[in-house]
């Protein structure tokens, strides 16, 4: 790509019917000025394309680590549930289990009771 310097360091043979020097001076000046201007919205919007890649490369691969981050929450949402459900049915059978002792127990001091109290009836009616 030309720069502006190139156009302006350029030098052209002069011929005896050439083209007036002084016209042809003046439009290369106009092309220099509008060349610097290009130039530099050109550099400047190079540098804007390449900053705005290295962001946009930054926010995929934040994009890819908060989906990694989201899919391991779900993983262990799931396990929290599984083992919550795990959990709940141990504590299920174990108060199961404590309810037919107790009731059991309970069976039993009752049968115990009514023996005692069948052998107080008993020593009562002999008395």
């Amino acid at each position: 790509m030309l720069k502006p310097e190139d156009i302006q360091s350029k030098e052209f043979e002069t011929k005896l019917r050439g083209y007036d020097r002084d016209q042809v001076d003046d439009f290369l000046d106009e092309i220099i000025s509008d060349m610097t201007v290009l130039y530099r919205d050109n550099t400047e919007l190079t540098g804007r394309v390449k900053q705005m890649s290295d962001e946009l490369a930054l926010f995929r691969a934040r994009e890819t680590e908060a989906e990694k981050a989201i899919e391991l929450a779900k993983y262990q949402c799931e396990e929290m549930k599984k083992n919550a459900q795990l959990e709940a049915k141990e504590i299920i059978q174990r108060a199961r289990i404590e309810s037919e002792t107790v009731l059991h127990n309970i069976e039993n001091n009752k049968l115990k009771m009514k023996q005692i109290c069948t052998e107080l009836l008993e020593k009562i009616n002999n008395m």
